[in-house]
């Protein structure tokens, strides 16, 4: 069910930052503009010899969070399928939250107005056979 595989990626090296946006950059998840002045988490690693980095809205990094917890990973540009994919396939992972995730990314977060998901909320919406 899980896209990942923990064990299947090994990061040479990772960072991982959260600035305050200075200009426009898109959310590699949700694909909404972060707009100047919002903070973001910027992901830069190298993986199989390549530098790769994403850009993940605060909004997603909430969202990413589910996976993480309930897989232990997840997949760069990816999540909204993946949490989708829970959603279908387990009737033991649906729950109010992960539907507000799903809904959220698929909207964009309603161009970034919607309310951050909190980690707790988050975090609470694993089932715990899962996490």
């Amino acid at each position: 069910m899980c896209m990942v595989d923990p064990s299947d990626t090994e990061w040479e090296f990772t960072s991982v930052s959260h600035p305050r946006a200075r200009k426009e950059h898109r959310c590699d998840e949700c694909r909404r503009i972060i707009k100047s002045g919002e903070v973001y988490q910027r992901f830069a690693g190298k993986c199989d010899g390549y530098l790769s980095s994403y850009t993940t809205c605060s909004h997603c990094e909430a969202a990413v969070g589910w996976l993480i917890k309930a897989c232990e990973g997840y997949i760069f540009g990816l999540a909204l399928a993946d949490l989708r994919e829970h959603w279908d396939d387990s009737p033991d992972y649906r729950s109010p939250t992960l539907k507000l995730l799903i809904d959220g990314m698929a909207s964009g977060w309603h161009d970034g107005l919607d309310e951050v998901p909190s980690a707790e909320l988050v975090a609470a919406a694993v089932p715990v056979a899962a996490a």
